[in-house]
């Protein structure tokens, strides 16, 4: 079991899927510093759901491995490690991260938007600043379309630093 006994972002993927007119692929991109393995155990299911987490490995709860892809192919974890900054971020988006959203074609992409990467979060050891947000944000509308994308706010638990990652991934979102 891991932080969310009820995650919106797999209760929204699934709703889309039901009920939404030309929603028959949703991605979820779980930027939170922890392994969503519930999300994942929805995804594991239902072959139109695409999940991918960019979490810190070896912590909390201890799920994740890189090597998990699922039975259908629509599973993509992507581990850092402790210390990870913008760089390493930016080359795990550009050569895995953003390839598995282009390649899933979705109709929607959900952003499981956690900000307990923040170098001055201490519930982990990622190294991302508040800016950082925004360059995620930028590269995943450039490959996406912002018209795709919805964000549900997820960690986050620096009270200074949270609400400027917050903001600096809207602003990147209302740019382009």
């Amino acid at each position: 079991m891991g932080f969310c006994l009820i995650n919106h972002a797999a209760v929204a993927a699934r709703y889309a899927l039901d009920y939404c007119d030309g929603v028959e692929r949703v991605a979820i991109l779980d930027f939170d510093v922890h392994h969503g393995n519930g999300i994942e155990s929805i995804a594991r299911k239902d072959p139109r759901i695409f999940y991918c987490s960019v979490h810190e490995g070896g912590i909390f709860p201890f799920t994740g491995a890189a090597s998990d892809r699922g039975v259908h192919g629509n599973i993509l974890n992507v581990p850092v490690v402790a210390d990870a900054n913008w760089p390493v971020y930016e080359a795990k988006l550009d050569k895995a991260v953003l390839p598995f959203l282009q390649d899933a074609k979705p109709d929607l992409v959900i952003i499981s938007a956690g900000y307990d990467a923040l170098d001055s979060d201490e519930l982990a050891s990622v190294a991302l600043r508040p800016e950082d947000y925004g360059k995620i944000m930028k590269k995943v509308v450039s490959a996406i379309g912002r018209e795709r994308v919805v964000l549900g706010l997820e960690g986050g638990y620096n009270l200074r630093d949270t609400p400027l990652a917050v903001e600096a991934s809207l602003q990147a979102l209302q740019a382009e």
